[in-house]
């Protein structure tokens, strides 16, 4: 009887490894298939030279300070698009409008991809920015609605205040510095505006003391995460923890005061009443904290998923305008005629007055718009743009395979002479009436375009205009740079 058991022992322990080596040939043969796929792709493009296991991941993480020049630079040697190799996996960079659009458009590529999650990891997943699937479509549906072009009225007032407030912080600088940097003033001011309209909060939840914490923790997230994202996967594995202390340390500052807040029911209390004393429960229902403090209540998120979203939300909607209208204003302040030629327009719609700015005023500012879009042309708030595809996409004459990391280049976009003449000067005329009909949808995108646009573009754009009109309707910018120096 021991025989016979050990013998069917022996028998079961056979059958074990057998499965097992089975299973083993099967992921093998699928795995060799798919680097098959993946090579027959890769060998349709130029690209550089790879190392055996890295790829072309050794190039960034020795220099990752070098690594948005080597994307462009690699851009102008192989043309509109060529081939990386991060680790094993294949990656095709994109310089060309018509391969942009088509990326963009489609709903195989509204993923960003597993790079995206290894970095940012579970604190960011239900963010717009890297969420996907279902998830992506609640957080898009959830911040749509207030953003849409009719909602944004509800925010001038909150724009024109901070506005107000930066032309008030800045007399004290003007006769005293013959030069002083503007940065700190418009960060402030741009995240003083993203409190009052997003969360309906007079005041910051953060103090100014503490907002650098804030802006210096979020700052390196983003601003780390475009090298990282050609690290082998084990590097970035190991690289998320140390962004996920960044954002923790980033949610204590901001998204931990302001969800109490919410969840006491302290945010959005403000409400307009009529002569009759009635409350009026639906005047700010546009304001995008209304929907978040809702899924704050009904436990729709986790209480980590809830700080991270407000503190993504702040950040984005402070930051990426801060940083565009520094940008314009250094501009302006390098070409004097074109300071004049917006000044004459601002003269035009507001003559010798100094009230606030009405949609009706941002809507007349089209020279001025012009300024912000041919600044944001050479100065691309996100350079480059990740999409995966889940399943095949045909670009032109070539099949890229589902699972390729593609890579859009917006400075090779915005800086191709096919599509903008001198693409390395200062030239608001680019985005003239006339010129604009005839650009190329996918050759330029600093809001990006489909389904994954920013939901904020116009908000982004007002709240730009405001600012960037208060500032020339009460002072003369000048600038000692180049448009070289900075680039």
């Amino acid at each position: 009887m021991e025989f016979l058991h050990t013998q069917y022992f022996d028998f079961s322990l056979f059958n074990v490894f057998g499965v097992l080596i089975l299973m083993l040939l099967i992921y093998y043969k699928k795995q060799r298939k798919e680097i098959i796929k993946y090579k027959r792709c890769a060998s349709l493009f130029d690209g550089p030279s790879t190392f055996p296991y890295f790829g072309n991941s050794l190039e960034f993480v020795l220099h990752p300070e070098e690594s948005a020049q080597k994307i462009i630079h690699y851009t102008e040697k192989y043309g509109s698009k060529y081939r990386l190799w991060i680790g094993g996996q294949l990656a095709v960079v994109i310089a060309d409008a018509n391969d942009a659009e088509i990326i963009l458009r489609s709903s195989k590529c509204l993923n960003k991809g597993k790079n995206f999650h290894d970095l940012f990891g579970r604190g960011f997943a239900n963010t717009p920015f890297v969420s996907e699937g279902d998830e992506w479509k609640k957080i898009r549906s959830l911040l749509q609605r207030p953003f849409a072009p009719s909602a944004i009225n509800n925010y001038i007032e909150a724009m024109n205040d901070g506005a107000r407030m930066l032309v008030k912080k800045l007399e004290p600088e003007v006769g005293v510095n013959t030069v002083f940097n503007v940065e700190s003033y418009i960060s402030n001011t741009a995240f003083y505006i993203a409190c009052r309209a997003f969360f309906d909060s007079e005041k910051p939840a953060i103090s100014e003391e503490n907002f650098p914490a804030f802006k210096k923790a979020t700052g390196e997230i983003f601003m780390d995460s475009f090298s990282l994202m050609f690290y082998p996967k084990l590097i970035r594995k190991i690289k998320q923890l140390n962004n996920r202390e960044k954002l923790k340390e980033a949610m204590n500052i901001l998204g931990l005061p302001y969800y109490k807040l919410a969840a006491e029911g302290k945010l959005n209390k403000k409400q307009a009443q009529s002569q009759n004393g009635v409350i009026d429960n639906n005047q700010n229902h546009n304001r995008p904290c209304e929907s978040l403090i809702e899924h704050i209540r009904n436990d729709t998120f986790s209480t980590e998923q809830k700080e991270s979203l407000i503190t993504v939300f702040a950040s984005a909607g402070s930051e990426t305008t801060a940083t565009a209208t520094c940008f314009t204003l250094l501009i302006l302040g390098m070409h004097q005629k074109i300071q004049d030629k917006a000044y004459e327009e601002l003269k035009g719609i507001f003559g010798d007055s100094d009230r606030d700015a009405t949609m009706d005023d941002i809507k007349e500012m089209h020279y001025m718009e012009q300024v912000i879009k041919e600044v944001l042309r050479i100065f691309p708030l996100a350079p480059f743009l990740f999409r995966t595809p889940c399943e095949d996409i045909t670009l032109g004459n070539v099949t890229i395979p589902s699972g390729t990391q593609l890579i859009i280049n917006l400075f090779g976009l915005h800086k191709n002479p096919k599509y903008f003449p001198d693409p390395h000067e200062f030239n608001p005329e680019n985005f003239s009436e006339e010129r604009s009909k005839n650009l190329p949808k996918g050759c330029y995108l600093p809001f990006v375009i489909g389904a994954r646009s920013c939901f904020g573009k116009t908000f982004a754009m007002c709240k730009m205009k405001i600012l960037c009109s208060a500032m020339l309707r009460k002072y003369r910018i000048h600038s000692g740079k180049k448009i070289s120096d900075v680039n």
